[in-house]
């Protein structure tokens, strides 16, 4: 069989999958009350994020470019779109972490990683969180072939989501340690830009913008699936898991640091 003939094959599956999911998938509240309404309520004008307009909105605000071509589809034909990415996302980073395990018990935990109730719940809500996984992905994708413009691509889908991602980061700040300073440049390049980029579009106070409404409405605590979310059912300060984080992020990048290389064994600390 031809490369030709394997890619049509995969665009047939994929275009099955998308239309079977916008067709007979349910509408995910995530992706209905949040990212679509956010994105257009952004593109008609009436919210420039972090605002009472975009309440329950919590991730970067480059993130409207990545919700961007869905609205171009209907409501159950945009959350296919998105939930196809999101499974492709996922596809790609078993692909990298089974790379070079092929034995049966690695098999078992790959497929517990994929068919389970959290993969289900993410599906069903419609939200971006396989696009995360995609970004580890294509990122440890990078770091094997050395290619920094791949890492720069994974850098910037997991910086979405900012504080979910400050573990995986370190790992591929550990892993390209010694890279040259110019690939170096060239993998934090798209997000750097992406950053600067984000202030004349979004607003110069969009940082304290996302503070001051993280603070008034944190994120639902039921499931409490969440370091973050967990202590105030038990009666705790939520600071406490704030101080917990750090600590957490500081023992890990002490453990980096003394690690000589990063591989296979540690990608799946960030998962």
């Amino acid at each position: 069989m031809t490369n030709f003939h394997r890619l049509t094959i995969l665009l047939l599956v994929v275009s099955a999958v998308f239309v079977a999911f916008g067709e007979y998938w349910p509408l995910g509240d995530d992706y209905f009350f949040t990212f679509r309404e956010v994105t257009e309520s952004l593109l008609r004008g009436e919210t420039r994020l972090y605002d009472s307009n975009s309440v329950g909105f919590y991730n970067a605000p480059w993130t409207i470019l990545v919700i961007l071509p869905t609205v171009f589809f209907s409501l159950h034909y945009g959350e296919a779109l998105l939930i196809v990415a999101s499974l492709i996302g996922i596809l790609v980073s078993v692909a990298a972490v089974s790379k070079k395990n092929n034995d049966k018990f690695t098999l078992l935990i790959i497929t517990l990683a994929v068919v389970n109730l959290y993969i289900f719940d993410l599906l069903t809500r419609g939200n971006i969180d396989g696009i995360l996984v995609l970004g580890i992905g294509l990122g440890w994708f990078g770091i094997e072939r050395k290619n920094p413009i791949l890492l720069g691509i994974g850098l910037w889908l997991l910086s979405i989501k900012p504080l979910n991602v400050v573990l995986p980061t370190l790992v591929f700040m550990k892993a390209i340690w010694h890279w040259p300073r110019s690939d170096k440049l060239k993998a934090i390049a798209p997000l750097a830009a992406t950053f600067l980029i984000s202030f004349p579009i979004f607003g110069f106070d969009w940082i304290s913008r996302y503070i001051k409404a993280f603070q008034e409405k944190p994120p639902m605590i039921n499931p409490q699936i969440t370091l973050w979310r967990l202590p105030e059912p038990l009666g705790f300060q939520q600071e406490l898991a704030l101080w917990l984080f750090v600590l957490v992020v500081i023992a890990f990048g002490s453990a980096l640091i003394k690690t000589r290389s990063v591989d296979l064994i540690t990608l799946p600390l960030e998962l």
